[in-house]
């Protein structure tokens, strides 16, 4: 019976392990601006969610500290990162209408990025939502890779309202180290399910034997 119990355990854990790794999601956060806008950030958030192949990115601008006024023209219009992915090409991205990816683009003092995913005039998004699809990721770190300034992420965000320090728009950086990646919720409770179900039997085997 121990043997069985052995065998029954080291199978949930992997597959709890393979659940795991298919579904992670880690935020940062933007709080450096190229610009003195007089306020404090964070300016914007990014999340990257990874399930199975797929990344799913959303940069969320801070609309308390920006867009208070309401201004119905505010939103991202260019977001650049870096990954060690050499795989990765344009089509691997959504298809989101008036956005574009280009390589190797500079988002003013931070310096120079692997990718800009950019939208045309009047594409501007709040929050910008897309997708990467490859066969080669697996986690939100495959995205956060240093710049040779050190930065890892950087944003432009236009139409201020009201304006800040007289800017009307901005770039912004990452200027904070992240949290480590954490199980989607879904994830936590198959997690707990298993872990239930493996102490019932535990107990039920030992007070027959």
């Amino acid at each position: 019976m121990k043997k069985k119990l052995i065998t029954l355990l080291t199978a949930a854990a992997m597959a709890l392990g393979m659940i795991a790794s298919q579904a992670q999601a880690t935020l940062w956060t933007l709080d450096v601006s190229n610009v003195d806008l007089g306020v404090p950030g964070p300016y914007a958030t990014v999340n990257i969610d990874v399930t199975g192949n797929v990344a799913t990115f959303t940069i969320d601008a801070n609309d308390a500290i920006l867009n208070s006024g309401g201004s119905t023209n505010f939103g991202i219009d260019k977001f650049f990162f870096n990954t060690g992915l050499t795989t990765i090409t344009a089509s691997d991205f959504s298809n989101l209408t008036n956005w574009a990816v280009a390589y190797d683009k500079t988002a003013s003092s931070f310096g120079n990025f692997m990718l800009e995913f950019k939208g045309t005039a009047s594409a501007q998004l709040d929050p910008l939502i897309f997708t990467i699809t490859d066969a080669a990721i697996t986690n939100p770190l495959d995205f956060y890779v240093a710049n040779t300034a050190g930065y890892h992420f950087a944003t432009h965000i236009r139409a201020f309202d009201p304006l800040l320090n007289g800017e009307s728009s901005a770039f912004f950086s990452d200027g904070t180290p992240p949290p480590p990646p954490v199980p989607e919720p879904g994830t936590i409770m198959l997690l707990g399910v298993g872990l239930f179900g493996l102490a019932v039997y535990g107990k039920r085997r030992m007070l027959k034997e």
